[in-house]
């Protein structure tokens, strides 16, 4: 997911050199540092080192060193670097990006109540990443059932989300340990006809397979041919 995120930043950087954006010292530096490859290769160096004639490309910066940073387990220098990020910056395209980094920063400072805060604040537009930064930000606040249904929330409405695994393993080990509650049959049918909507047929075919025994019988001819249809 960090690489991923890296990527993104990278062909959004190189485009706006390409358009002419920022023209002065610190943007053609950090332009030059992407097309190089050097933020992959030694990313905290390269990225402090444009930082302070960075210019209009400040946000950029910031999002990438707080990448790098995570990427080395450094949480503080994580806070540290996205600490009002969203009022210095609010125009930025890493404005939404770098919520839910945030928020698992200060969880894994210690801060979960100050994460809560902040992702709840942060919260609208729903996104898969926020959802699950939430729902551990509040397990780890020791709200474990408010944590548990946040992110069973997220595994049964968003499953074809990248965040869906993750939370699905919480949800699990929470089931396991009593804190939540088996999903009821509805949650199960309705993941299983998301997954067929986003065609992830094969997802979705383990789920109808799982769920059928469990259906009631005026329902199990309609998952019968569900399932055939996922095959």
């Amino acid at each position: 997911n960090s690489l991923l995120r890296e990527q993104r930043a990278d062909r959004i950087l190189a485009a706006d050199a390409a358009d002419g954006f920022g023209q002065n010292a610190g943007a053609a530096q950090l332009a030059n540092l992407v097309a190089g490859g050097c933020i992959a290769a030694q990313p905290s160096d390269a990225l402090k080192k444009a930082q302070p004639h960075a210019g209009e490309l400040a946000d950029y910066v910031r999002y990438l060193l707080a990448l790098s940073y995570g990427g080395q387990g450094k949480a503080e220098q994580v806070v540290a670097t996205l600490k009002n990020f969203g009022k210095d910056t609010p125009e930025s395209v890493f404005a939404r990006d770098v919520v839910d980094i945030y928020g698992n920063a200060l969880v894994a400072t210690g801060k979960a109540q100050e994460a809560i805060a902040f992702l709840e604040e942060n919260r609208s537009p729903t996104r898969a990443d926020v959802e699950l930064a939430l729902g551990r930000a509040y397990v780890n606040a020791g709200q474990q059932a408010k944590g548990g249904e946040i992110l069973r929330h997220l595994y049964i409405t968003m499953p074809s989300s990248a965040e869906a695994d993750a939370a699905g393993a919480d949800v699990r080990s929470l089931e396991a340990s009593g804190v939540l509650p088996p999903p009821v049959y509805g949650e199960r049918k309705q993941r299983a006809t998301l997954l067929t909507q986003a065609n992830k047929f094969a997802d979705a075919a383990r789920e109808y397979k799982a769920l059928i025994p469990d259906a009631p019988p005026e329902e199990r001819p309609a998952l019968q041919v569900a399932l055939g249809s996922a095959l």
